[in-house]
């Protein structure tokens, strides 16, 4: 009896989740959206990939200097559904993931993992130069998994771990954006993992 009352609560939540992706999406600012919005420009670096981890840089222009908005540090999914091969290829190649998705008829669809505060040391150099901040300091970080949505297709995509430039978000801004998303909350454990690979790539 108590499988089958779990196999019930189970079934709620998928139709629930699928119920929201079905009209969420489109409507969410993208990252890259508000961006351009905020600061004028917008544009993609790729800093390294390999396999299934690409690390990357979204930023804006001042005059002919690029300031990082976002340092994003993306693990694709180990199986990439098919529908979503061609347009893999192109974020591959180093265009934006989310605008891509969209350009190609899909709806961007995120699910928070966790939200917070990631210390940055003064060894994050590279953080330092590439946002044109002085570190050490504290900024915030977004992790969440993407499902990219098209008619009755809802495929997983990538989970995103981005630490923002204090001028893009807040921590309180994050938690404001997407208060209405579907979560899967982060362990403690699986938290503390988000942050020290987010630590170790922007320490490079």
């Amino acid at each position: 009896m108590n499988s089958f009352h779990e196999i019930l609560r189970r079934c709620a939540a998928l139709v629930a989740l699928l119920s929201w992706l079905c009209v969420a999406g489109y409507g969410e600012e993208l990252n890259s959206e508000r961006i351009e919005r905020l600061f004028g420009s917008y544009g993609v670096d790729i800093v390294h990939q390999s396999g299934l981890k690409r690390v990357s840089c979204l930023y804006s222009l001042s005059g002919d200097q690029e300031i990082c908005r976002t340092f994003a540090v993306v693990r694709f999914v180990e199986t990439m559904p098919e529908p979503l091969s061609r347009v893999h290829g192109e974020i591959r190649s180093g265009a934006s993931i989310g605008a891509t998705l969209k350009e190609n008829g899909w709806q961007i669809n995120k699910i928070n993992r966790y939200i917070g505060t990631l210390r940055i040391p003064a060894e994050a150099r590279f953080l330092a130069r590439s946002m044109r901040i002085e570190v050490p300091v504290a900024l915030p970080m977004h992790v969440y998994r993407l499902v990219a949505s098209r008619g009755h297709e809802h495929l997983a995509y990538a989970t995103l771990i981005e630490v923002h430039h204090p001028e893009l978000h807040s921590r309180g801004s994050l938690e404001q954006a997407y208060r209405d998303l579907p979560g899967e909350p982060a362990s403690v454990e699986e938290a503390t993992a988000f942050e020290a690979l987010a630590l170790a790539e922007l320490s490079r």
